[in-house]
């Protein structure tokens, strides 16, 4: 498989060749290996697309010529190609050794555990990718049997919208959703964290693995890993960030997805491609309203008069989701069950206890000890806390 990733990755490094003609070229031999060994595409030489011939014959001969399907087997370029192929593997091993020593798994494009939502809706689908931790098995069926969400928004999102998308993503993935996200600043973090509360999420990088774009959240990534979710990347280890790159990476990000959430977005962001991807691919665009006269949402707006779904709250979430929704067993709230945890063995616990046990953030952990109290569930007394028992709640 190592081998298999470093012709993939000799072959995306030859110039003149880009995501587009990899992904055709793919299509016509059908692996990496059939075109590194000078074998005919799989279909004959009537499969491989003018366009590409084109591209080819500019990249490898220098001109444009008029080369014909019956003209292949003699053509310049597929030998050129191979050489060039072969004189890059030693760099690309370079890469693949690379991502072992940081313990990334590798899946190509041939692999049987490949997405199958990332062959049937991407137009030049990634040719390996590098995952750190488990990409789960919801983000790798097909587009309406994925069980996950993609949430995009602004880097500078305001607090009400890093809030609601922090805790509509933990009732998101709390409903055995995974939460897919860019590992950016602001609203792709908020989506992360609250899905890390509840359950399980995926974030997808604009670089390599080795240059992880904000440095501040290498310890994110570190959790979404450690937690059953994945890092992954289509780019080598020590590719850095760059701008072109996130667009490109947004159509895995929707890809990977059965619907998209935009939480914030101006009618210039970013997370509007992930819209033009998502849409494309036929995903369902769920969009967060806010003022009309938010400049920091008019994107967002623009979106909501094309048709989107307005997203007032995780139940709009999981309307698109009712099969998930559905296998789900019943779970008390997710704040209350390791409250009533943390009290089951009896007797008097202060708050400072509880959330100790708990490693829930105090503001919300005395809210829910409050609504607790209110509810009958437990009791207080001088500052301390306990269950109250089905006897005395009774009496």
């Amino acid at each position: 498989m190592d081998e298999r990733a470093a012709l993939h990755l000799a072959l995306a490094a030859v110039p003149g060749i880009g995501p587009v003609s990899a992904a055709q070229l793919m299509s016509a031999y059908g692996s990496i290996e059939a075109l590194a060994e000078g074998r005919e595409p799989k279909s004959g030489w009537d499969s491989l697309p003018l366009d590409l011939i084109r591209r080819l014959d500019r990249a490898f001969l220098h001109e444009s010529t008029e080369t014909s399907r019956h003209d292949l087997r003699t053509a310049g370029w597929p030998r050129a190609l191979r050489a060039a192929i072969h004189a890059g593997l030693t760099q690309a091993r370079a890469a693949v050794k690379a991502a072992r020593d940081l313990d990334l798994r590798i899946v190509c494009r041939e692999d049987e555990d490949y997405p199958i939502s990332l062959l049937a809706d991407v137009a030049a689908p990634p040719s390996v990718l590098f995952i750190s931790g488990t990409l789960p098995d919801a983000c790798r069926k097909s587009h309406y049997e994925l069980a996950s969400l993609a949430v995009v928004g602004a880097r500078a999102a305001s607090r009400y919208s890093l809030s609601f998308t922090r805790d509509m993503a933990a009732e998101v993935a709390d409903a055995g959703i995974v939460v897919v996200s860019g590992l950016a600043l602001g609203v792709d973090a908020a989506a992360h964290e609250g899905a890390l509360e509840t359950g399980t999420t995926v974030a997808v990088l604009g670089g390599g693995h080795g240059r992880l774009h904000p440095q501040s959240h290498s310890d994110l990534a570190r959790r979404i890993a450690e937690s059953g979710g994945a890092v992954i990347s289509e780019w080598p280890p020590d590719t850095n960030p760059q701008q072109g790159h996130f667009p490109w990476r947004n159509r895995i990000v929707s890809a990977l997805s059965r619907a998209v959430a935009v939480i914030e977005a101006t009618e210039r962001s970013g997370a509007l491609s992930t819209v033009e991807h998502a849409l494309a691919q036929g995903r369902h665009i769920l969009v967060m309203p806010d003022r009309p006269d938010s400049q920091r949402s008019n994107g967002n707006l623009g979106l909501l008069r094309d048709g989107a779904t307005p997203l007032m709250d995780a139940s709009d979430v999981l309307a698109v989701f009712p099969d998930v929704v559905a296998a789900q067993p019943p779970k008390k709230p997710r704040l209350e069950h390791p409250i009533l945890a943390s009290l089951a063995g009896g007797g008097w616990h202060t708050a400072q206890v509880v959330a100790t046990h708990t490693e829930l953030p105090v503001p919300k952990l005395l809210a829910s000890l409050t609504e607790l109290e209110l509810k009958g569930a437990i009791e207080m007394q001088d500052g301390r806390y306990r269950l109250v028992s089905s006897r005395r709640k009774r009496a």
